[in-house]
């Protein structure tokens, strides 16, 4: 049964009033006052908030720009109705609702339509005064860059993360008050702003990215195994790991899986951004190549760890994300040898870096970067800590506290 024009204008006026009704948080969208948009990021990170800011500032906020006033078209793809269409048909439906001299067409999550590549070829010469907005996950967004057609007709902007300073802005609340939020609910714009208990919504987050999204779209057989790794690289964060190493942990609670699989689910797990990784800095070749693992965000994290290491582990993760965030354009690795460890190290700017989220480490730190140092000397040495450290260290070693590695968030 195929959706007819009369069902189309009654989800439409829904979808319209769900979205103006959204509250955005006043995201950095300089440049996109006018023309064909499509808004890119990964599911649950704001992207329905950004359209939302970006159909307040083109039709309520000035005078002087050309859509205002204007009433948005708005059709919102997560709802099932659209299941029942492709896009050639709501086309042919939509050309009914396109007779305004001005037309503002938004389609939110777009790629959840099949066909939706020919829906926004189509629609972008339907009328001479339309504008589109759309928004779509990352993955889908990249079609785009081999699609010629599409390519001429719209502009991308890859949403980032919502970052600390953003948080601040919106929340309205103290710089410590904020940080201790964002470290504790992570950065996922749905848990932080939500005026409910963050634990729930963090459930209820985890289950949409890995039940409704992750297992379907890769075709998982084996979601407790996929979550048992979670669980593992939880208890062994930023420790170093092989494949064999995890497989083997697997076994050890009962479960059937190969080497094969395990490596094929990592794979998955940090394409979806569950979890990201760091290769070991090695002067020799290992038949078994190990790696060492972080959570992308520490409110996912929280849900795998117990309450009695939850403080410790969220600081060390944030660490270790300001840490990828600050040096993301160099490459970096972990090192581990027989008397030295540092979590970080960043040849091409000589930096060697050992995270400390607890005081009573800080010897320890001194004494691996030393060591590491007389083998591969490196000229900035850092020890990351919450609070700046009292003890006077050796002169080529530096402290770095809050707030200043917090500003990489």
């Amino acid at each position: 049964m195929h959706m007819t024009t009369e069902e189309l204008r009654l989800q439409v006026k829904h979808d319209r009033q769900i979205l103006l009704d959204t509250p955005f948080q006043l995201r950095n969208l300089a440049g996109m006052a006018s023309g064909n948009w499509i808004i890119a990021a990964d599911r649950q990170r704001g992207k329905s908030c950004a359209l939302a800011q970006l159909i307040y500032q083109r039709t309520q906020q000035r005078e002087d720009r050309r859509m205002y006033g204007v009433e948005p078209i708005v059709l919102s793809f997560r709802n099932e109705i659209y299941r029942r269409t492709t896009a050639h048909e709501l086309l042919m439906i939509l050309s009914s609702q396109i007779t305004e001299d001005k037309i503002l067409l938004c389609l939110d999550d777009v790629d959840l339509l099949e066909g939706w590549p020919q829906l926004l070829t189509k629609a972008a010469v339907t009328a001479p005064n339309i504008e589109i907005l759309a928004t779509m996950s990352t993955l889908s967004a990249r079609q785009i860059t081999g699609n010629t057609e599409l390519r001429t007709k719209f502009n991308i902007k890859n949403l980032a993360d919502f970052t600390l300073h953003e948080y601040l802005r919106v929340s309205k609340l103290s710089y410590n008050e904020a940080l201790n939020r964002f470290i504790r609910r992570g950065g996922f714009p749905g848990v932080l702003l939500s005026a409910k208990r963050h634990t729930e919504s963090l459930e209820r987050l985890f289950r949409t990215l890995f039940y409704e999204e992750l297992l379907p779209r890769y075709n998982i057989r084996n979601a407790t195994v996929l979550r048992m790794i979670l669980h593992l690289l939880a208890e062994h964060l930023g420790e170093e790991i092989s494949y064999n190493g995890l497989c083997r942990m697997l076994q050890e609670t009962g479960l059937k899986v190969g080497v094969s699989t395990v490596v094929e689910y990592i794979s998955i797990l940090e394409k979806t951004r569950f979890i990201r990784s760091i290769g070991c800095f090695s002067e020799q070749t290992t038949r078994t190549p190990k790696r060492r693992y972080w959570f992308v965000d520490n409110g996912l994290l929280s849900l795998f760890i117990h309450a009695t290491q939850l403080r410790e582990k969220l600081l060390r993760n944030t660490m270790a994300n300001a840490v990828l965030q600050e040096y993301q354009k160099h490459t970096i690795y972990y090192a581990s040898q027989r008397n030295a460890s540092v979590d970080f190290y960043i040849p091409e700017r000589n930096i060697a870096i050992v995270l400390c989220p607890n005081d009573e480490l800080i010897p320890e730190a001194v004494q691996n970067l030393q060591r590491f140092d007389r083998k591969h000397p490196t000229t900035y040495k850092y020890i990351y800590t919450v609070g700046k450290i009292s003890d006077s260290l050796p002169r080529d070693i530096f402290n770095i506290f809050l707030p200043e590695w917090s500003s990489a968030l």
